[in-house]
């Protein structure tokens, strides 16, 4: 009976893990792709990523203690954090377009005085042509604090640290999610700026992701559908 008690137990904390884990990993997502996207991307060779609009939905305590410089200067270290993780991702894939490195495209930008805070306002067909590509991948990012620890910490905006579950050994390796938001990634075409292609998707964050580590997850889940495959 004791054994049968223990083991009862043991399986009652199994559940309960896997069903907090099924919870963690909980996801929405949605893509949309043109009826015309393989038409009007037939002749493409070269794209680039842009930096991402990026906003953190602080709380009013977090607020209080940073500038407005400070938090418009994080997200913008956020949003070329994310460009870099999401042409670093495309450019280890099979596809057939060549993707161009983030310092050229950024280098580009720069030189033509775009200014990188109102990315996600400009006109995307002038952009492609600023920075010599076919087509621009470009996106939106929203999170309640920085997606990097060190930035995070650095703005003192950091929440929690890891909460164990059970308080077992097993549970213990279990993270929670510090940081939830949401993530929106775009291909324009650059004759006219079009929107071809969307993935959007919920993200929650634990502890110690990177945001290398967020994006890989973020586009290996929408990779099926990521269009320019070979």
């Amino acid at each position: 009976m004791i054994f049968n008690h223990i083991k009862t137990n043991r399986m009652k904390k199994i559940t309960i893990i896997i069903c907090s884990l099924i919870l963690l990993f909980n996801y929405s997502c949605s893509t949309s792709k043109s009826k015309v996207f393989d038409e009007r991307t037939s002749t493409h060779k070269r794209i680039a990523v842009l930096p991402f609009q990026s906003k953190l939905k602080l709380t009013d305590k977090q607020k209080a203690k940073l500038t407005s410089a400070e938090i418009q200067s994080a997200e913008q270290e956020q949003g070329k954090q994310v460009q870099d993780a999401v042409e670093s991702y495309l450019a280890g894939k099979n596809l057939r377009v060549t993707i161009q490195s983030s310092g050229t495209t950024n280098s580009k930008l720069r030189n033509a005085g775009i200014d990188l805070k109102t990315i996600g306002e400009q006109d995307y067909s002038k952009l492609a042509k600023i920075v010599g590509v076919d087509a621009v991948v470009g996106g939106y990012i929203e999170t309640q604090k920085p997606m990097d620890e060190k930035l995070a910490m650095g703005l003192n905006v950091a929440k929690g640290l890891e909460k164990t579950l059970l308080g077992s050994a097993f549970g213990s390796n279990v993270n929670t999610s510090t940081n939830k938001g949401m993530c929106r990634v775009s291909v324009f075409e650059g004759q006219q700026g079009d929107r071809l292609w969307t993935y959007t998707q919920d993200i929650e964050m634990g502890v110690g992701s990177t945001t290398q580590d967020i994006v890989n997850n973020l586009m290996r889940r929408g990779a099926r559908k990521f269009p320019y495959k070979n």
